[in-house]
């Protein structure tokens, strides 16, 4: 997935795209930048990053299209917030099997 500027942000639910307004965007963005921030390992420049959940509670997190590691707890607190999240937003299913974002983080 490859965004450009104009779109900073998407959130796909089940393969489904998730309309946002631009505070739901923001909000979300900082939630995940936030997320990335704590962790070690994650690369300065991360115009490419890609999140994805399954149902089942587990989680990918890839920045410039390569996979960071993440341990079993910080997997499931990442999962856990993301659900959360995404189960506020309109026309998303209950219980969701699989959700990706994907943030373009233009930070100078």
């Amino acid at each position: 997935m490859s965004l450009t500027r104009q779109d900073i942000m998407e959130i796909k639910v089940d393969g489904k795209l998730i309309p946002l307004n631009d505070y739901v965007k923001n909000f979300v963005r900082n939630i995940i930048l936030g997320i990335l921030d704590s962790l070690k390992g994650i690369p300065e420049t991360r115009q490419q990053i890609s999140l994805k959940i399954n149902g089942e509670g587990g989680c990918t997190l890839s920045v410039q299209e390569k996979k960071i590691p993440i341990n079993r707890f910080v997997r499931n607190i990442v999962a856990n917030v993301v659900q959360a999240i995404v189960s506020s937003l309109k026309d998303v299913p209950k219980n969701p099997k699989k959700v990706e974002i994907y943030l373009n983080d233009f930070r100078e």
